[in-house]
């Protein structure tokens, strides 16, 4: 739910006309959104994608894996199934039904267990130079994937790496495969021409389980919904095919999404379009009205600046990467 001030005063950055039309009927203003593209997919194509060699070496030389190992890479969006009924009542306050969020929950960590058994029985017949990699959500610990191993297995499988080293980008970057239930980070794959494959698994029992389809940027990929459908796509030839189109619109494909959104930035400071807008909409009262998301970029750019110590204990849940780890492009 916007507030007054986003919707009338705030600028916008949207992908594309996607984008455009939901902020439109959240009733904030069409002239204060500008379409840039997708700056993350720019990074991407201009640091990661002629880079691929160099950053997978990195990867591999830090857990002491072969350069030419191969990589099935897997990150999903998992958050939701690890949070307490706490978080899941904060969410739900935003204006997501609570039964809904309870449901995509239980479809996912139902979607977990069944994934873990099948790296189990994966692990047993990879060749001994293929790794599996699971990169857990940045809200979640390499422990709590650990410890739920440990639950259902009583062990955590060969050739099975947990970790929240590097970036998912860079993770991906160096895969031969990804997988995920339906991640953005398919995007990324897109960007980086990593073929993906989509984990669906209609048949878990729940009425209305997690329509993979519903989500825009999931629709129309390769998807698989058995173990033996999985051990197919591995042992297969299986390569990137640019398959993916987004049909709504979500994504103009600006040539430089950075530049652009660098030179509407430049565009309002020069044109003097900056908060407060009134005498009466101080920087304080505009942050407090601001989404939770806005306020939660500003805190991680001012703990990027401050080099508390304090904040290095978010290490231990591999936060840095995902949050405080700053991205410099280079033109």
């Amino acid at each position: 739910v916007f507030s007054e001030i986003t919707k009338e005063y705030q600028h916008h950055f949207a992908w594309g006309d996607g984008f455009v039309d939901v902020l439109v009927n959240q009733k904030v203003l069409r002239k204060n959104i500008q379409i840039t593209g997708r700056p993350l997919s720019t990074l991407i194509e201009k640091e990661y994608s002629i880079k691929k060699k160099s950053i997978k070496e990195l990867i591999t030389d830090f857990h002491d894996l072969r350069s030419d190992s191969k990589i099935f890479f897997f990150a999903l969006t998992d958050g939701i199934a690890f949070c307490s009924l706490r978080t899941i009542n904060s969410v739900s306050s935003r204006g997501f039904p609570k039964e809904k969020i309870l449901e995509i929950s239980q479809y996912i960590l139902i979607t977990i267990h069944t994934l873990i058994n099948w790296m189990a029985e994966l692990s047993q017949e990879l060749q001994e130079n293929s790794f599996i990699v699971l990169r857990p959500h940045p809200s979640v610990s390499v422990q709590e994937y650990e410890k739920l191993f440990y639950e259902i297995l009583g062990y955590v499988p060969k050739n099975l790496i947990i970790t929240k080293t590097f970036n998912a980008q860079q993770w991906l970057a160096s895969s031969d495969l990804y997988f995920t239930n339906y991640s953005t980070l398919l995007l990324d794959s897109d960007s980086l021409a990593v073929p993906s494959v989509i984990l669906d698994f209609p048949e878990n029992g729940l009425e209305n389980h997690n329509n993979i389809e519903n989500y825009w940027w999931c629709k129309g990929r390769d998807k698989v919904a058995s173990f033996q459908e999985l051990r197919e796509v591995i042992n297969s030839d299986y390569k990137y095919e640019k398959q993916y189109i987004d049909k709504e619109g979500y994504i103009d494909q600006a040539e430089d999404s950075i530049s652009l959104s660098c030179y509407y930035i430049n565009q309002y400071v020069a044109q003097g379009k900056t908060f407060p807008p009134k005498a009466n909409l101080n920087y304080f009262k505009v942050i407090l009205k601001s989404p939770r998301r806005v306020i939660g970029n500003l805190v991680r750019k001012l703990l990027i600046s401050s080099n508390i110590k304090f904040f290095s204990s978010l290490v231990n849940r591999g936060f840095t990467y995902d949050y405080f780890k700053p991205i410099r492009y280079r033109s």
